[in-house]
């Protein structure tokens, strides 16, 4: 029997003992609470989110200027603190976009290229994204993005290291 099984009819266990004791939280309230708690931090989260956008901006502009930098890495921390917030601030379509960045930077690692203009267009698409994610054409955009890798990875031959 797993941990999870013996447990199942343990009425003293996980979150469940703090909705039944005297004082206790209601299920509502306690999403009403963490509702609130969402309101609050986020301009400071959404700010973090567009500093991580700009800071890719950043980074592919220095790979354009110095050819043998290919900032995997550092692109790839950034799309990722995007893709872990987004959707929880209403942002999922750029949190999808971040994820794809993600995948598409571990494909061109992995074949040893860098495609300067691809990534320059996932930063694009992106900051679009960031402006109005509720667009009706963000499907697309983001199917824009899956051909460009698709089609990327397969004919673009990466630039020479000088």
């Amino acid at each position: 029997m797993s941990a999870i099984e013996d447990n199942a009819d343990c009425e003293d266990c996980g979150l469940a003992r703090f909705f039944d004791i005297a004082g206790g939280i209601t299920p509502n309230a306690a999403v009403k609470r963490a509702k609130s708690n969402l309101r609050v931090i986020r301009k400071e989260i959404l700010d973090e989110v567009d500093a991580a956008l700009e800071q890719i901006g950043l980074l592919l502009l220095s790979a354009s200027a110095a050819p043998a930098m290919r900032p995997y890495d550092e692109v790839r921390s950034a799309a990722n603190t995007i893709h872990g917030v987004s959707g929880a601030f209403g942002l999922e379509p750029l949190g999808v976009a971040a994820f794809m960045l993600r995948e598409y930077l571990e494909h061109l690692r992995t074949a040893g290229r860098w495609d300067a203009e691809g990534l320059q267009l996932y930063h694009d698409a992106m900051r679009c994204l960031r402006g109005d994610a509720n667009t009706p054409h963000c499907r697309e955009v983001l199917v824009g993005l899956q051909q460009l890798a698709s089609h990327s990875l397969r004919v673009r031959p990466s630039p020479p290291l000088n």
